[in-house]
């Protein structure tokens, strides 16, 4: 447990040097547009994962709701979009 504690707060201090040693050379100007990109792709890709859920929720909800309709409901909903 102490191994693993240690080595965690080893990844923590390294990655914070390694930062520290990006901003003080001035790379995050450097690489701007790049980290931008980065930040817009990880916001897409959690909102993507949100939505995929969700749509999964209603297909599903929607599935379990058609199964006790009548086929004379279904033939309105089917006129419905049709026109």
């Amino acid at each position: 447990m102490i191994l693993f504690l240690g080595a965690e707060y080893a990844k923590h201090e390294i990655g914070k040097a390694i930062l520290k040693e990006f901003l003080r050379r001035g790379l995050d100007k450097t690489y701007d547009k790049e980290i931008e990109e980065w930040k817009k792709y990880k916001r897409e890709k959690i909102f993507a994962k949100k939505l995929t859920k969700e749509m999964k929720d209603e297909i599903e909800r929607f599935t379990k709701e058609i199964k006790g309709w009548e086929p004379e409901e279904l033939k309105e909903i089917v006129w419905e979009i049709s026109n």
